[in-house]
């Protein structure tokens, strides 16, 4: 049901986002940290602003240029460091708007899951933008379906030390009227 989503969603939520040091605020919610879902909802904004305003290097900058920090350096109330699990990350990942990505199950490189990104490249396509089930390798050119198999092959000999590598290749993507082909980099990120 809708509210044992949303019941769930708050959980997550509230594991991933640190209390704030608030003067004055008692912390007596249902929640695991401790916090009413209000709260969880106030940290959340403030946590979201605070890692706007962060500098590349990792330092964030307040009024008048000086540093300040309410949040712990990145750790949660309770002593341990900030976490997002394999597939909480993977998640977040496949709902961009902006990034293309694919998961593909190997050797036959079968597509498991896109990103929504994807999904508008294909969403004129002859299989109705569902690439999930579809094999990548009917999307790139033929000299890159040869460099295809070649990686492919290459990490089911070293599937340990295989993580990072990469191959760049040419995908065919699809508009109202036409076909367009774009170059992306394969990264195996767990083999």
């Amino acid at each position: 049901s809708e509210r044992a989503m949303q019941r769930k969603l708050i959980e997550r939520l509230d594991g991933l986002v640190p209390v704030a040091v608030v003067g004055g605020r008692f912390l007596n919610g249902t929640l695991r940290s401790g916090r009413t879902t209000v709260q969880l909802y106030e940290d959340c904004i403030g946590y979201c602003k605070e890692l706007l305003n962060q500098e590349p290097g990792g330092g964030r900058v307040g009024r008048g240029g000086s540093r300040q920090g309410s949040w712990g350096g990145g750790v949660a109330e309770m002593g341990r460091p900030l976490s997002v699990a394999g597939a909480e990350l993977m998640e977040a990942c496949l709902s961009s708007c902006t990034e293309r990505m694919l998961v593909v199950d190997l050797p036959e490189w079968t597509v498991v899951a896109m990103s929504s990104r994807m999904r508008q490249d294909f969403a004129s396509a002859a299989f109705e933008h569902e690439l999930v089930g579809q094999s990548f390798a009917h999307l790139v050119d033929f000299d890159s379906l040869n460099a295809l198999r070649s990686f492919s092959k290459l990490l089911s000999r070293q599937q340990q030390g295989s993580w990072g590598m990469a191959l760049r290749v040419t995908v065919r993507t699809f508009r109202r009227r036409s076909v367009v082909e774009r170059k992306m980099t394969m990264t195996a990120l767990h083999a």
